[in-house]
C-alpha cells in the first residue's frame, strides 16, 4: 500500500508502535530488536551483483512478519513510498519530534533529482545482472543507488536500514520489479524451473529464504502491491525553494495572475512542462479581522514562461 494510503489506515498507529518497541529493544542478537535488521543488511546484502533484488524481496518479507509480531498487529503491510507520484519525503518523516519513530536526521528530502524513466524502457527486456539489456542493473543504478545518495546521512551506508525511510524505499523498488514484470512487452525473467533460482539467502543462522520463492510475490509469498504500473513520467520540476509570491488583488477582480520566468538552467529538464496552470484559493479572516470572519474565493493563474530574463 502507497504511503499516502496506509497513513490514514490503523495499521499507521501499529507501525509506529513497532518501530518505537524495536529501537527500544537494545539487544542486536533479538530479531525484535530495530539494530538486529540493520546487522543484517550490513553482513548480507548484495550490492552491484546478482540477486540484488531478489535479496531484498526475501529481507522485506521477512521483515514486515517481524513488524506485525512485534504490534501484534497481523494485518499490519509494509507500505511503500512512490517517488514517482510524491518526490517530496512523507511529512512524517520530517517531523523531528523526539516522540516521532519515523524521524532521523536527513540531508534532502526531495529525491526529484534521482528519478529516471530508464529502467523502464522498452529496450531493457533481460532481467538478470551480466546480460545486455538487463533491468536488475539499471533500477539498482538508478532510481535505487542517487534516492539513498541524495536522502543522506545514514542512508547513504551500509547501516540504511537503521533509517525507516529505507524500508518504502526498498518496498518501492521492490514494487517496480513487480511492475516491469507485468509490463510484459517482450520482458522475460529467468523461468522458475532455471538454475538461475537454485540455492537460497541466508540472513541470519535461523532465517533464510529459497531463491525461488522470490520469483513471483503472488504465487509463492502471497502480496501484491497497490499499483504495479511502470511510471510513465517524472514528477515536475519544483521552483527554488524559499521563494514566496504575493499578490495584492483589486478586491474587485476575481483573478489575480503570477508570472514567473523560467532560468535557462532549467530549459533541458526533460521533466519540465511549460504552460498555464490555474490555483483555486480560499482566504478566510479570522474572527479579529476588522471586517468580521469572511471567506474570499477566487483563483490565481501561474504562467511558466520561457523568455530570457538573463540568467
Amino acid at each position: 500500500m502507497e504511503w499516502q494510503s496506509f497513513k490514514i489506515t490503523p495499521q499507521y498507529n501499529s507501525l509506529l508502535t513497532a518501530i518505537r518497541r524495536m529501537k527500544a529493544n537494545t539487544n542486536a542478537a533479538d530479531p525484535n530488536s530495530w539494530s538486529s535488521w540493520t546487522n543484517i543488511h550490513v553482513n548480507r546484502c548484495p550490492h552491484g551483483i546478482a540477486y540484488f533484488l531478489a535479496w531484498h524481496r526475501g529481507y522485506l518479507y521477512h521483515f514486515e512478519r517481524r513488524l506485525r509480531a512485534v504490534s501484534g498487529d497481523s494485518k499490519l503491510v509494509l507500505p511503500y513510498w512512490d517517488y514517482y507520484s510524491y518526490a517530496t519525503l512523507p511529512a512524517e518523516f520530517t517531523n523531528a519530534s523526539s516522540t516521532n519513530p519515523l524521524y532521523v536526521p536527513r540531508v534532502n528530502t526531495n529525491v526529484r533529482q534521482a528519478l529516471t524513466l530508464d529502467p523502464f524502457s522498452n529496450a531493457l527486456i533481460n532481467f538478470q545482472r551480466g546480460q545486455a539489456d538487463a533491468f536488475e542493473p539499471s533500477l539498482e543504478s538508478a532510481p535505487h543507488n542517487p534516492v539513498h545518495d541524495i536522502i543522506g546521512n545514514t542512508m547513504t551506508t551500509m547501516q540504511s536500514p537503521a533509517d525507516p525511510i529505507f524500508w518504502l524505499h526498498h518496498a518501492n523498488i521492490d514494487r517496480l520489479w513487480s511492475a516491469w514484470v507485468k509490463a510484459a512487452g517482450g520482458r522475460r525473467m529467468p523461468l522458475n524451473t532455471s538454475s538461475y533460482w537454485s540455492g537460497g539467502f541466508v540472513y541470519t543462522s535461523t532465517l533464510g529464504m529459497q531463491k525461488k520463492l522470490t520469483y513471483d510475490t503472488r504465487t509463492t509469498l502471497y502480496y501484491d502491491y497497490q499499483s504495479e504500473t511502470m511510471p510513465a513520467s517524472l514528477p515536475l520540476a519544483q521552483l527554488a525553494p524559499g521563494r514566496t509570491w504575493r499578490v495584492q488583488a483589486n478586491p474587485a477582480a476575481r483573478a489575480a495572475a503570477l508570472r514567473y520566468r523560467i532560468p535557462r538552467a532549467l530549459l533541458g529538464n526533460a521533466g519540465l512542462r511549460v504552460g498555464m496552470a490555474t490555483i483555486s484559493f480560499v482566504r478566510v479572516d479570522g474572527d479579529i479581522s476588522p471586517r468580521g470572519p469572511t471567506v474570499g474565493i477566487g483563483e490565481a493563474r501561474l504562467e511558466l514562461s520561457t523568455e530570457d530574463d538573463g540568467s
